[in-house]
């Protein structure tokens, strides 16, 4: 599918249906591509399963019937990019009868660009074969044999206090983006679940806050729906700075609903947050081409940086993996991996001073052996 820009603005591609070519318009190329995809499986889903279904074929009936309009947006998107992108490109024509797994395999070890893309594209695939296994359309499963892909483990990066400190400092002169960067660095909220805050779930007596929603952007627009997972329904513990704070901040939000609102009071559109981002990162990246004597300090700004700075401090204040869990709205395994990572991390920093701890010349160097220096 090619995605071109049209003369009078926007973007297009075409789709043929026996014979007839369509065109499908759209603001965005992220908009075209997902009305192409819908306007494809919606003329695939007349289709019988006891016609011995290309690939292609049962794909689009796969994701029409289990995925499209389930789950987070995000993972609709990445079922459809690896279908269109990736499976229907190579095994798209083929019946899903026939394909083997010497076939599978091939296709896994060309997807070269990203270990975590061919874990995804293998796990789509498994899926797609287990529910035609289902269907009665094949016995075999030929994902079943080819090599795992295991996506690398992901870089938590996380600010040092000395950065946490110059982040507020660059920003704390009325940048937009300073209450919501304060918050998740006190809180360690995902971005989704900070923007759909209300100030309800702002409990300034018993010092916590309640999550109970995120937002979700559909072509920009922000879209309410539940957290991530069940532990994503949680309270967190409000710090006496951040508590300090949000009670100066709401006094003059002129009784908005929101905590973080959009330009027109309700939740903040996409376009709007990343305007917001964009001027804070270009803040801090000017800041520090001004003062060139703190460039080992110089970090990029995103929202995962903040919300594993926030877990890093729990490690640091040695709070126990099961309630730093039910605080980040994490799985207790997923919880441990991440403090495996933070003591390994720091072993092998200890593990570096170790070595260097006798690199300066000390008073002894100049003695003879078993001789003390003078005092």
């Amino acid at each position: 599918m090619k995605i071109s820009k049209h003369a009078r603005g926007g973007y297009y591609t075409t789709l043929t249906i026996k014979g007839k070519k369509n065109f499908i318009y759209g603001a965005t190329p992220d908009e075209v591509d997902t009305k192409y995809t819908e306007m494809k499986y919606r003329h695939r889903q007349g289709y019988n399963v006891n016609d011995n279904p290309t690939f292609e074929e049962y794909a689009s009936l796969w994701y029409t019937t289990y995925k499209k309009d389930k789950g987070a947006l995000k993972t609709q998107e990445m079922y459809r990019n690896c279908i269109n992108n990736h499976l229907n490109p190579v095994l798209g024509p083929k019946k899903i009868k026939e394909i083997t797994a010497t076939q599978v395999q091939a296709l896994l070890n060309s997807i070269t660009s990203s270990k975590s893309l061919a874990h995804k594209v293998r796990i789509t695939l498994n899926q797609i074969y287990k529910r035609a296994i289902a269907d009665r359309l094949t016995v075999f499963n030929p994902v079943t044999d080819s090599d795992v892909i295991a996506p690398d483990d992901p870089k938590r990066v996380f600010l040092t206090p000395k950065q946490r400190s110059l982040l507020l400092q660059i920003l704390v002169d009325g940048h937009r983006s300073y209450p919501i960067i304060l918050t998740i660095l006190h809180t360690g909220m995902r971005m989704g679940e900070a923007l759909a805050l209300l100030w309800k779930d702002v409990d300034f007596e018993k010092e916590i806050i309640r999550v109970t929603k995120a937002v979700e952007f559909e072509h920009s627009k922000p879209k309410q729906k539940d957290p991530k997972s069940e532990r994503g329904f949680r309270e967190i513990p409000m710090s006496d700075a951040l508590i300090d704070y949000l009670k100066r901040y709401q006094k003059a939000a002129k009784k908005r609903l929101y905590v973080f609102p959009g330009h027109t009071g309700g939740p903040m559109g996409l376009t709007e947050m990343q305007r917001i981002w964009r001027s804070a990162g270009k803040k801090i990246r000017k800041w520090f081409k001004d003062n060139p004597d703190m460039k080992e300090c110089e970090f990029n700004l995103t929202f995962r940086l903040l919300r594993h700075t926030y877990c890093t401090g729990l490690y640091d204040a040695e709070v126990d993996e099961v309630s730093a869990a039910e605080i980040m709205g994490h799985d207790i395994v997923i919880m441990r991996k991440i403090y495996t990572h933070l003591q390994n991390a720091r072993r092998q920093k200890t593990a570096v001073k170790i070595k260097n701890i006798y690199q300066e010349p000390s008073p002894e160097a100049n003695s003879e052996p078993g001789q003390a220096s003078e005092k």
